[in-house]
């Protein structure tokens, strides 16, 4: 998995600087899906307790409705697949665009203005993402 990762990512990466609109290969999205919490917890950066937890809740359109709640603590974190519970932030995307903001290749900002990203919610918690999460 983390070979496929590597060669779909870096792929992106070639795209990025010389197409104007880059995709990951389509055949890779599905296993990268799989692959993507191994990647949060390789990338996750601890930082001080908080005094409670922040939930991020992706919904992920893949064909029907994915939803995974990332669960910060600040000093740890988890991924709930399927939870439906109250989040803080909520970030509704397509599997790509979920791909490339968990491994730091697409900053939330940047998706929102491409209309990439949906966030409801608090929009600097969703910058923030990315500071707990520095991409692989």
């Amino acid at each position: 998995d983390l070979r496929i990762q590597e060669l779909a990512v870096h792929d992106w990466d070639i795209r990025w600087a010389i197409e104007p609109e880059p995709h990951l290969d389509p055949e890779s999205v599905p296993l990268l899906l799989e692959a993507a919490p191994t990647w949060l917890a390789m990338s996750f950066r601890p930082g001080p307790k908080l005094p409670s937890p922040l939930v991020y809740r992706f919904e992920v359109t893949t064909g029907r409705l994915s939803r995974r709640h990332l669960v910060v603590a600040g000093d740890s974190f988890r991924v709930i697949p399927g939870s439906e519970g109250q989040a803080d932030v909520v970030l509704r995307c397509d599997p790509e665009t979920y791909l490339l903001l968990v491994c730091g290749r697409l900053p939330a900002a940047g998706a929102v203005a491409e209309g990439r990203l949906v966030v409801v919610g608090d929009t600097q918690l969703a910058e923030q993402f990315q500071e707990r999460f520095k991409g692989l």
